[in-house]
């Protein structure tokens, strides 16, 4: 998590082994006795990053309560704490890229993160005043879905990372095929389940043809 290479620091799994909880106590609590530079600050920026991903990633109207958790509660109004965390996050970062150092977000970086959370403030101000919601989970604006079958592309297409357009369709293809014939497994053979149609009802489709 601390060494990444290319591909891994595409990984959530490894940033979330950083940004969290966790690690921000284990500082508190352990630098002053292993003398640790900087150990508190470094706490605070964890806690600062861990918080907004934890209001942006609330994708039930109940994970707040489960987890008794403020910051995992839906946004339920123009008051919420979500909202004000976001709202001084922004000035946050406003203030630290301001600042003349090296320690410095790249220009990438900063203008994705800040466009995010002003792109999820507007949502949720459209949500409460356009459509009358009574919450927002903002973890339900994502591309979760999106890569997930992104990443059906890549294995289909011989676990390349670059694949061509021709070979997404052909992928396509493949996919719909097998959600259409929905395989069961009988012991050590798969049989096809609940599916009997006369495939010359095919014949004319494009996706059986050589």
């Amino acid at each position: 998590a601390l060494n990444p290479s290319r591909l891994d620091r595409q990984k959530v799994s490894l940033v979330a082994k950083i940004f969290n909880p966790y690690v921000s106590q284990a500082l508190l609590s352990l630098g002053p006795i292993h003398k640790i530079p900087f150990f508190h600050d470094c706490s605070i920026f964890i806690q600062i990053i861990t918080r907004w991903w934890q209001i942006v990633n609330v994708k039930s109207p109940l994970k707040g309560q489960r987890l008794n958790n403020i910051y995992e509660q839906p946004l339920t109004s123009f008051d919420s704490v979500g909202i004000k965390f976001m709202i001084y996050f922004l000035d946050w970062l406003g203030q630290w890229y301001g600042l003349d150092s090296n320690g410095l977000l790249t220009h990438e970086t900063y203008n994705a993160i800040t466009h995010t959370t002003i792109a999820l403030l507007r949502v949720t101000s459209y949500c409460f005043t356009k459509l009358g919601a009574t919450y927002v989970l903002l973890g339900k604006f994502q591309t979760d879905s999106l890569e997930a079958r992104f990443g059906q592309y890549r294995q289909l297409g011989g676990g390349q990372y670059h694949i061509s357009l021709r070979q997404i369709f052909e992928c396509e293809k493949k996919l719909r095929l097998l959600s259409a014939l929905r395989l069961k497994l009988h012991g050590k053979k798969f049989m096809l389940k609940d599916f009997a149609v006369d495939w010359t009802e095919f014949e004319t489709l494009d996706v059986l043809s050589p």
